[in-house]
């Protein structure tokens, strides 16, 4: 069962998968390099079920656009963009203020909010305080470098630790809560 935040609120939740040195996408952008590990359940598609909205990068929409032939999360998603809304599926809303943002998210009510990435992204949802769990698959392999796990932002922010399991393949998933 998810913990819910102190309010009781919808939970904005970073489900991530990182490579060993910190890594959501290679150099290039790319995220081929978890294709060997795709032949295992993690819990993607209970964590799936809990969600009813996203909130995404632009690049990050644009690659899973082109991952999903064009059809999208087939949630509602809100893409953090300084450019065009041009292109989105029409499940998608381009929004470049995120305070407002989770304001709204906030006060709707509905199902937890799954915080897609990139880096930029999270990294501008943990600055406005608005990741709540960061849900972690580090995989068992180094990049050397590509889009880190958070934008650089200056501050340390605590989490606590509430759960941890490896897979026979190197997995290791490791859920944190917000606070110390």
């Amino acid at each position: 069962m998810q913990e819910r935040s102190g309010s009781g609120t919808r939970l904005f939740r970073y489900y991530v998968a990182r490579s060993l040195d910190g890594f959501i996408a290679d150099a290039s952008g790319g995220v081929d390099w978890l294709e060997p590990f795709f032949d295992t359940d993690y819990g993607f598609r209970q964590f799936f079920a809990s969600v009813d909205a996203a909130i995404a990068g632009r690049k990050t929409m644009d690659h899973t656009l082109k991952l999903s032939g064009g059809k999208g999360t087939g949630l509602r998603t809100y893409v953090l963009t300084r450019g065009s809304p041009d292109g989105l599926p029409a499940e998608a809303t381009a929004v470049s203020d995120v305070k407002r943002l989770v304001a709204e998210l906030r006060a709707a009510t509905g199902g937890d909010i799954w915080v897609m990435g990139g880096g930029e992204t999270a990294r501008a949802m943990l600055v406005e305080g608005a990741l709540d769990t960061i849900e972690l698959h580090t995989m068992p392999v180094v990049l050397g470098s590509g889009t880190p796990l958070f934008g650089p932002f200056g501050t340390a922010v605590p989490f606590r630790l509430r759960e941890s399991r490896t897979y026979p393949n190197g997995v290791v998933y490791s859920s944190y809560a917000a606070g110390s």
